[in-house]
């Protein structure tokens, strides 16, 4: 917040070429490590409980929104509203009340005439309007007069900075200040959903003129509408992509998942053709194809509405964002995934559920690739399993104590970049809970989950070895393993009391055992006709004679 608050004072004396060209370094940074989130989260498709779909049957919604940040982008409003009606598309325009221009009576007028919507854009636009709670206090009534005066219902702030709670102070049907997902914008946290949602008004006091609070009367609530597509100016300005190939790849994601396509785009960036280029500025016609792409894809199976249409509907149906915000989890085991019925239950069940989940293991043999997308998990494999052979006490050390190296570089840079909620870590070997060291110092709650507790392992594994200094070691990196986890699981009764005894993890230990998947094994109509049973059970098949 710091940064943020340091860098929009010193925005208004930086050059526009410096500022970008430090945008688009630290886009490219960006780019290569959020492209599992970036421009689609599949965690983001899951739609409200109880969503009945969109007005008339529709498959999916597209709503266009422009934000109008200078002079040159109010010159161009005219053309673009041509644009969009020679298409049969309509959209919203938002103003800045208080900026480096003046949008005129007969301005808003004529786009409202059109069958267009007009929108309040901040209030001047210079990324301080959420600096204190106060402060916004006093911006919202001056913004309110100007949404009353606009005959507007709608608001987005500049720079797509937020705070649902405090936008209560808006006299406002819906806010547009929120994505589904976008690392690119300075507040970068999403609200992971492709779908309209209703943002509750509590019980609230607002500061008086002399700080201390005075009651409100609370208005019911108003409809948070999130972007959806990535925003012009990233796409082809920041990132110099070369056409909406981006936009519509995103577009039939959105379709499939009949959400909602919400796209923001600014006039200021557009040329139009007949028009001189600048280098802040990207063809008209990529935004064309664009709505002509959704055209004649389809036709016929979208609802085109404006903001406050959708944001009339979402008030009647006041669909609410899940109450488990989807958590980013990391997965690690020293096992091929494929092969790990246990590791790959716990991950698709996460990804069911709506988290984000990576999983960092080794290689079964060198055709598999290092990464991989399996059923929304994505696997990253770090290692070959090393063929040599594993007799002896050394030559079963090593390749772990390198793969345990590997894992932790490479959790310790990804969280820098985009931080994990939860890090779940499989032994064998237990030690390499320790390879989550950085997620664990910066936030990240850490699981270890017990297969084999490692002595027995050791000791069934290299025969006669119960005893002695090697185990007494083993013990000890158990209970310190044990200890660094904020949770322990174990995968039946009979090892529990046994580990939690030797570790002292008593009330953080709880037991999953490895039952069969009943979504595979399920009770179904006998077909058998030699009189045999069959009984399964976890760990393997038995045929009664």
């Amino acid at each position: 917040m710091l940064k943020t608050r340091l860098y929009y004072s010193l925005k208004p004396y930086l050059p526009w070429r410096l500022r970008v060209a430090l945008r688009r370094l630290i886009g490219r940074r960006r780019l290569r490590t959020c492209k599992d989130v970036w421009p689609i989260q599949e965690t983001a498709g899951v739609a409200p409980q109880g969503w009945p779909g969109w007005p008339e049957g529709k498959k999916f919604a597209v709503v266009l929104t422009h934000d109008v940040e200078g002079p040159r982008g109010l010159a161009k409003c005219r053309q673009l509203m041509q644009l969009e009606q020679k298409l049969g598309f309509r959209s919203s325009f938002n103003f800045i009340p208080e900026g480096d221009y003046r949008v005129s009576r007969e301005a808003r007028e004529e786009l409202t005439r059109n069958g267009f919507e007009v929108g309040v854009h901040d209030l001047h636009h210079d990324g301080k309007l959420y600096r204190s709670r106060n402060d916004f206090a006093g911006k919202a009534r001056r913004i309110n007069q100007y949404l009353k005066e606009w005959g507007a219902c709608g608001f987005r702030s500049a720079f797509m900075h937020h705070n649902l709670d405090w936008a209560h102070d808006l006299e406002i049907k819906y806010d547009g200040s929120t994505f589904d997902t976008d690392p690119f914008e300075p507040q970068p946290d999403g609200v992971h959903t492709i779908f309209p949602f209703w943002v509750s008004a509590p019980n609230h006091t607002q500061p008086g003129s002399n700080g201390h609070p005075v009651a409100s009367s609370p208005r019911p609530g108003y409809v948070e509408l999130p972007y959806t597509l990535p925003q012009d100016f990233t796409l082809f300005i920041i990132l110099r992509e070369q056409g909406p190939e981006t936009w519509n790849r995103k577009l039939d994601w959105i379709a499939a998942k009949g959400g909602m396509v919400l796209v923001n785009v600014h006039p200021d960036y557009m040329n139009f053709e007949g028009q001189k280029a600048r280098p802040w500025e990207f063809p008209a016609v990529w935004y064309e194809s664009f709505l002509a792409q959704i055209a004649r894809r389809y036709h016929g199976e979208y609802w085109q509405a404006l903001p406050r249409e959708v944001a009339v509907f979402g008030a009647n149906l006041r669909p609410t964002r899940r109450k488990n915000t989807p958590k980013r989890i990391c997965m690690v085991t020293y096992s091929h995934y494929e092969g790990d019925n246990r590791v790959m239950r716990y991950a698709n069940a996460l990804v069911k559920r709506g988290d984000s989940v990576d999983v960092i293991s080794i290689k079964e043999n060198a055709a598999h690739p290092d990464f991989e997308v399996m059923e929304s998990v994505r696997v990253h494999r770090l290692q070959l399993r090393s063929r040599k052979s594993q007799q002896g006490k050394l030559s079963y050390l090593l390749p772990i104590l390198r793969y345990w190296l590997a894992a932790s570089i490479w959790l310790g840079k990804r969280h820098m970049r985009s931080r994990y909620d939860l890090i779940h870590v499989h032994n064998v070997p237990d030690f390499l809970v320790f390879a989550a060291w950085v997620p664990r110092a910066f936030g990240a709650k850490i699981i270890l989950d017990i297969h084999d507790i490692l002595p027995e392992f050791y000791a069934s594994k290299f025969k006669g070895a119960s005893t002695g200094l090697f185990v007494s070691a083993l013990r000890k990196v158990e209970r310190a393993s044990a200890n660094f986890a904020h949770h322990v699981i174990i995968s039946n009764h009979l090892w529990r009391d046994k580990y939690a005894a030797r570790t002292g993890v008593n009330g953080n230990c709880s037991i999953f055992i490895n039952h069969v998947d009943s979504n595979m094994f399920r009770k179904r109509p006998r077909t058998r006709k030699d009189g045999k049973l069959v009984v399964l059970f976890p760990g393997g098949v038995f045929v009664s004679p």
